[in-house]
């Protein structure tokens, strides 16, 4: 889930989506698998995005209330300060079970570390004393901030709010989109991909 791409600021239009989007996700689970995980993806988000209190609370209530069998961790990544305010405010309303599966994760870091990586790489190829460049890339990767690393004080500021967890130990790189530090490089195109998944699964 992607709220910085959300198109309305309707209350009941939104909570009526997200249950859209669980029964969805339901019809097309294949045989022998009976719970989702939620990814949430707050990197962009913008302060005139950020859902109300009363809309938060209302999507927990309707994970708890109408699926809390289906729910299997719910991961909420790169939160703004905006949203932990508004988390501060819900937590305590959501009930236990369905909060103990709600897990934080930041990626920015790593992201930052990779981007370094790349450009020491492209020097080394340009540069004619490449021992030099080989030792800079070497060191970036295997330094605590590399690419494998999470910044240490990102992940003080999600322990400070919840259980911190690191995405890979979840979902395959492959199947995880590049926006949300995977490699798989998908991009949503409404008119190609709801009429299909309309069709197809008879929602």
């Amino acid at each position: 889930m992607k709220p910085y791409l959300q198109n309305t600021k309707n209350q009941d239009i939104q909570i009526k989506s997200i249950v859209f989007l669980m029964e969805s996700a339901v019809k097309i689970m294949p045989a022998g698998v009976s719970k989702l995980d939620i990814v949430v993806d707050l990197t962009k988000l913008s302060f005139s995005d950020v859902l109300s209190p009363r809309v938060s609370k209302m999507f927990f209530d309707v994970l708890q209330s109408h699926y809390p069998e289906r729910l299997g961790r719910g991961i909420i990544i790169n939160p703004p300060s905006i949203f932990l305010l508004t988390w501060k405010i819900i937590s305590p309303f959501i009930d236990p079970a369905t909060k103990k599966k709600v897990l934080f994760a930041s990626f920015a870091a790593k992201k930052k570390a990779h981007r370094l990586t790349k450009s020491l790489q492209v020097n080394k190829r340009s540069s004619t004393n490449s021992s030099s460049s080989s030792t800079d890339v070497d060191a970036v990767a295997e330094s605590p901030a590399g690419p494998e690393s999470v910044d240490d004080s990102a992940k003080k500021e999600m322990q400070d709010i919840g259980p911190y967890t690191d995405l890979a130990k979840y979902f395959d790189p492959t199947t995880l989109e590049v926006s949300l530090g995977g490699k798989f490089d998908f991009k949503y195109n409404y008119s190609t991909y709801y009429p299909l998944l309309v069709s197809k699964y008879n929602l």
